[in-house]
């Protein structure tokens, strides 16, 4: 790939949005250069592409490297961005949309490159795992089982699609016991969920930190205690709305090193990612600061 340097580069899956953004790609350069935008365009083929895609770009010196997709594609690009002296941008395509939400850039997509457009430059916080980045969230139990059912629903998309996953992964409900470490803070019980936000939602329409913002310099983190499918279905509506702190199963904490254990193992996704499905230990630290990002100029 030849960037020129300086340039920007626009990374688009055409499998975003459950396949929706196949469309974008034949248009997207007139519509940015109705807005005074100009770039190399780059679509991505497979799982990966869109990291190395951006990483090359970065090491070619490009100016802007944005993201035209869902969460999922957002994850992958700022994989590839980090610690490079290019910047992140984000145009949403996707099926959640949840660093879009975070970030204020508008769900249309018009709408997200006059807002690009005429952006400024910020700093957002980011959270390292392995030898990997997240940048609006990481779930662990239920919620990555709700993430893995979500990816095999192919004939609805929108939030409607986590609605479905939710109901699909209440018949393989299960509560591990988790040894988890908040700032040397060490709590373990069985839980349901546990979820690090960096930024307030998740799954497309679930405020499950709602008070996270990205560049706060600290994670929040959301553990619900176990419970049954009734529980589930009875809880799950206040998430929607992010009035479910008060519940007496839901603890919330805020830190900047959490770390998880299990005998038991637990799947966990990043961004709306599976990273993997029978993890035993896991180890989360905030980098603050760690990205630049243009962000609307509200």
């Amino acid at each position: 790939m030849l960037v020129c340097m300086g340039g920007d580069v626009y990374i688009l899956n055409p499998k975003a949005g459950r396949g929706s953004s196949q469309s974008i790609a034949r248009d997207l350069e007139s519509r940015l250069a109705a807005h005074g935008l100009t770039g190399s365009i780059q679509v991505t083929s497979g799982s990966g592409d869109a990291t190395r895609l951006a990483r090359e770009a970065a090491h070619a010196g490009a100016r802007w490297i944005v993201a035209v997709g869902g969460d999922g594609t957002a994850h992958e690009v700022v994989n590839g961005v980090a610690g490079s002296d290019s910047t992140f941008a984000l145009l949403p395509a996707g099926t959640g949309n949840d660093l879009a939400m975070a970030l204020q850039i508008p769900s249309d997509l018009d709408e997200a490159i006059a807002a690009l457009a005429s952006s400024r430059e910020s700093r957002i916080d980011l959270g390292k795992f392995d030898d990997r980045w997240f940048v609006n969230s990481l779930g662990l139990g239920f919620e990555a089982q709700v993430t893995i059912e979500s990816t095999r629903i192919h004939w609805i998309r929108g939030f409607a699609v986590y609605l479905v996953a939710v109901v699909k992964a209440l018949s393989s409900l299960r509560c591990p016991d988790l040894v988890m470490t908040v700032d040397g803070r060490r709590l373990e019980k069985r839980r349901l969920l546990v979820c690090v936000g960096n930024g307030p939602r998740v799954g497309g329409g679930f405020l499950l930190t709602p008070g996270a913002t990205n560049a706060d310099g600290i994670l929040d983190v959301c553990a619900v205690n176990a419970m049954g499918r009734w529980g589930v279905l009875r809880t799950l509506p206040k998430a929607i709305s992010g009035v479910h702190t008060d519940h007496p199963k839901v603890e919330m904490y805020r830190g900047t090193v959490i770390e998880f254990e299990s005998k038991e193992g637990f799947p966990f996704h990043a961004d709306g990612e599976v990273i993997d499905t029978e993890r035993h230990t896991l180890r989360i630290e905030l980098c603050a600061g760690a990205l630049p990002v243009r962000v609307p100029n509200v």
